[in-house]
This record gives C-alpha cells, sequence and structure tokens, in this order.
C-alpha cells in the first residue's frame, strides 16, 4: 500500500498536469518512479506531461514501461503513436490502428480519450492515404515495367481496400478446389465467338415471339409442394420473367415453333446436362426501373452465361467486386455462387439469353458423377434441392 507521502506527492503531479504545469507534473511522476514507485498511474502520468513538453524520448520510454505490462493499454497506445509519429509513421500507424480497434471493442466514455482517439483516427487517414499515394506511385513503375494483368490489379484494389473478397457459397452443393473467379474470359470458349456472330438472328426470332404478346413468366414461382421463401421478393413477381427455350432438360413446345434458328445456333454450345434438371435455356427480362437483389446460385460446378439481346442502357451485372454494364451480343460468363445482383435503370425492357455450361476446370468424368448424383436426388426439380 502506497504511503500518505507517496499519495500526496503523486496528488501534486496530478494537479499540476491538469492546471497546465507539465514540467513540475513531469519531475513529480519521475521523482515518484525514481524512488521505486511503478505504478502504472505514475507512468501514464508521466507520459501525458512530457507529451505536454514536447518530451519525445522521456514519453516513449514511459508509454514502453507501461505497454510491457499492458499491451492493450488504450491511452498508452495512443500517447505511443504521438510520440513516435515524426520519425516512424509506420509505427506510429499501427499504434494508432491498434488502439482504435481496442477501443472499438470497448467504447470509452470519457471526453478526453474519445477526442484523442479521434485525432487517432485522422492521423491513420492521413498516413493511409500518404501510403497509398506512395505504393501507387511504386505500382506504377512496375506496372511500366510488364504487360497489363487484370488481376494484379484487383488484387492492389483489395491491398488497399477499394475491393472487397467474395467467396463462393453455394446454397446447395459445393465442390472444392474450384478457383475462385467472378467472370471467366469468354475467349476461352471456343463457341462464344458463333454465338455473339448471331446475336441479330436471335433477336429476330426474339421481336418476332414478343409481338404475339405471348407474354413471360415470373423468373422465380411459387410451388405447391413446398415452402415459399419470398425474402427477396422476386416469387410470383413479373419484374423478372423468363420465356424458356429449355426447361429442366426438355425442350419447349413454343421453343421449337419461334425459335429454329436460335435452337439452330445453341446446337454448338455445350450445356450442362442432368436428366431432370439441366440443359435450362431461357430468355431472361428484367423490367423497367427492376432490380435483382443480392444472391447466391446453388451450385459451384457452372458457368452463368448472359448474351444481350435487348439492351437499352443503363443496365448492369455485379458479381461480387467487379461490375459491368450489358453490351449487346456481348456474352459473359460469371459464377453465380459468389453473391451478385443486376439492375435495370432505363425504361425499356431488357432482356438477354441465359443458360449454364459446366466450369472448364471439371474434367469430363467430373462433369459425369456430378450430373449422376443430381439425377439420384430427384427428377423434375429446377431448384436444385435435395
Amino acid at each position: 500500500m502506497p504511503s500518505t507521502h507517496t499519495i500526496s506527492a503523486r496528488q501534486h503531479a496530478l494537479t499540476a498536469l491538469q492546471n497546465g504545469q507539465p514540467l513540475v507534473a513531469k519531475q513529480g511522476f519521475a521523482a515518484l518512479i525514481q524512488q521505486g514507485d511503478n505504478d502504472l498511474d505514475n507512468y501514464l502520468g508521466l507520459a501525458y506531461a512530457c507529451h505536454a513538453l514536447g518530451d519525445n524520448e522521456s514519453g516513449i520510454m514511459a508509454t514502453d514501461n507501461i505497454l510491457r505490462q499492458q499491451p492493450n493499454h488504450v491511452r498508452a497506445l495512443l500517447l505511443k503513436g504521438d510520440f513516435i509519429g515524426d520519425r516512424d509513421t509506420r509505427a506510429a500507424y499501427a499504434f494508432y490502428r491498434n488502439a482504435l480497434m481496442l477501443a472499438e471493442q470497448n467504447p470509452p466514455k470519457e471526453t478526453n480519450l474519445r477526442q484523442h482517439l479521434s485525432h487517432a483516427l485522422a492521423k491513420v487517414n492521413q498516413y493511409q492515404q500518404q501510403f497509398t499515394k506512395e505504393l501507387l506511385s511504386d505500382i506504377d513503375q512496375i506496372t511500366a515495367q510488364y504487360p497489363q494483368s487484370p488481376k494484379f490489379n484487383q488484387s492492389i484494389d483489395l491491398l488497399l481496400g477499394k475491393k472487397q473478397i467474395y467467396y463462393q457459397q453455394p446454397s446447395v452443393y459445393y465442390f472444392p478446389e474450384l478457383p475462385q473467379k467472378q467472370f471467366y474470359d469468354a475467349s476461352e470458349f471456343h463457341w462464344v465467338k458463333d454465338l455473339e456472330a448471331n446475336t441479330s438472328v436471335i433477336e429476330q426470332e426474339l421481336r418476332a415471339y414478343l409481338s404475339l404478346d405471348r407474354g413471360f413468366s415470373a423468373y422465380v414461382q411459387s410451388q405447391p409442394d413446398r415452402p415459399n421463401n419470398n425474402k427477396h421478393q422476386l416469387l410470383d413477381n413479373a419484374d423478372w420473367s423468363a420465356c424458356y427455350l429449355y426447361r429442366n432438360g426438355d425442350i419447349e413446345a413454343d421453343a421449337l415453333r419461334y425459335f429454329p434458328q436460335t435452337l439452330a445456333v445453341l446446337a454448338k454450345v455445350p450445356f450442362v446436362t442432368i436428366q431432370g434438371r439441366a440443359p435450362n435455356v431461357l430468355f431472361s427480362r428484367l423490367a423497367p426501373g427492376a432490380k435483382i437483389p443480392p444472391h447466391h446460385g446453388f451450385v459451384n460446378t457452372r458457368l452463368i452465361c448472359h448474351l444481350p439481346i435487348i439492351e437499352p442502357g443503363n443496365c448492369g451485372l455485379r458479381v461480387g467486386n467487379d461490375s459491368r454494364q450489358w453490351q449487346w451480343g456481348q456474352c459473359w460468363l460469371f459464377d453465380d455462387t459468389i453473391e451478385h445482383e443486376a439492375w435495370n435503370a432505363s425504361q425499356q425492357e431488357r432482356i438477354i439469353l441465359l443458360f449454364e455450361v459446366w466450369k472448364p476446370e471439371l474434367s469430363e468424368s467430373e462433369q459425369q458423377q456430378i450430373s449422376a448424383m443430381f439425377s439420384a436426388i430427384g427428377k423434375n426439380r429446377d431448384d436444385w434441392s435435395l
């Protein structure tokens, strides 16, 4: 237990610090420590006195003594950041960040501490901007020496926090060790060029069909034999509707009658084939002003392919951290088990041709096994559920 003299000396030093007499406070706290009173409050008082005096070296000694005993001491971390900021901004950044994270877990009530944390946050933002500017300058020199790499550029955006990482999250079936790729390069698929070249043919048949006013049906439909989850408000919603050419592996009668040339073009596409389930090939319509909220697909063994047929502009798709605007006649292939969303911000409807193909990383044997497994799970189910 500290003596009456020690308590009195500590109070005298503290009062001096509160009254704007940092030199008197420093001398008082230093004397207590020299006498063997190693209470952390003495070191903290000394650190604050040194801070007011601009005595960084003595302040570092004081905060180091605190942090050796209590590494998560928020005030000491903040003061250490202040003391070393002029000579080592990266180290100061680390101390400030640690203090801010600890304070976020246990928000302080003291006004002066909250103010110090606000100062630290401002410094962290300043340092981050400084680091980013320096890094981008170095990266410009690096990229000038090497061929452009979109993946490297994306890695820099992730490093700088401009984008976040998204992973496959299939709601039903996960096949391990497939790459976490949002969009695939369409040029890697030999059939894409011919498909794109026939966009006008497909559009002509689609517009002729639309002129008959036969209509589309809601893409997400309620089923009497299953619970119906409508959390995205898409159930039986005509804003997102479909006209099927193939449904659950079977060709539709209207497809044979109204889309013969389209079917001839699609005959060259290696669809996912699963008895009673696939292929599924459809025209997907999104009404003016409609949005498809963020969601995940069922299985990560397929790619969803989009070929825009009627594209009025101001329509887009985000897959993970990559957002793109549809372009008429330009095919996309993406992993729909990575969070994605779509929108039509125009005043006209948007219609794309949509279908599924196997991911190229799967061997033919793996494709056959997956197909056989889903066939065994049950036939005539279009939602992939067990």
